[in-house]
């Protein structure tokens, strides 16, 4: 994931809250910024376990389609009490850093081995979970995923994966990458090798 992306969407997520850009005035641009920050940050989409109907039976959705919702509630005014907007940046910002740190200690030491799919799911996961429940749940604190196998090829997980991953690509410059995964853990190495190989003063 390209570093600078990642650095102008949280500073633009900044100016907006504090009123150095222009107000979203209608629903399609609080979407389309939704859709700019969930695109620069460094999360392949994970299964969320959720509960569905009026029966409350589980269900899976993408991670991205949550985090999605949950900036545009913030845009709406439905947010955090008791953090100001500068904090919530560099919280955010550390989040990432750790996760990068993370990721980049377990591809070390994974050279020449098999690569700890599960171990980097969980890494994933855990720093997803921190990023939406600390900056955007506003009603709870319970945020739980499917195992890792739950996701299966013809999932939609692969194909918003897909999408964000050749958006970023492209956003960042670059010509020759995988364009297409044939299973999800091959989706999690790319990312997992992508976000070790940054710098982490440059995420």
């Amino acid at each position: 994931m390209c570093s600078t992306m990642t650095a102008l969407t949280v500073n633009a997520e900044k100016q907006q809250k504090t009123g150095d850009l222009q107000p979203l005035q209608s629903q399609h641009e609080i979407c389309a910024f939704a859709s700019m920050v969930v695109a620069s940050l460094p999360f392949p989409p994970l299964p969320v376990l959720v509960l569905q109907g009026e029966d409350g039976e589980y269900g899976m959705a993408s991670s991205y389609d949550l985090l999605q919702t949950a900036i545009q509630n913030a845009q709406l005014g439905i947010r955090l009490q008791g953090l100001d907007d500068a904090t919530l940046a560099q919280s955010k910002a550390a989040v990432l850093h750790e996760l990068q740190r993370d990721m980049a200690a377990l591809v070390a030491s994974s050279f020449c081995a098999d690569f700890p799919d599960w171990q980097a799911y969980q890494i994933y996961c855990g720093a997803f979970r921190e990023y939406l429940l600390k900056h955007y749940a506003t009603s709870t604190q319970d945020l739980r995923f499917y195992p890792l196998d739950a996701v299966g090829p013809d999932s939609v997980l692969m194909q918003q994966g897909a999408s964000h991953w050749k958006a970023s690509r492209v956003l960042c410059g670059e010509s020759n990458y995988q364009s297409c995964f044939m299973t999800y853990t091959q989706m999690l190495r790319c990312y997992a090798d992508d976000l070790a190989s940054l710098p982490e003063a440059e995420l």
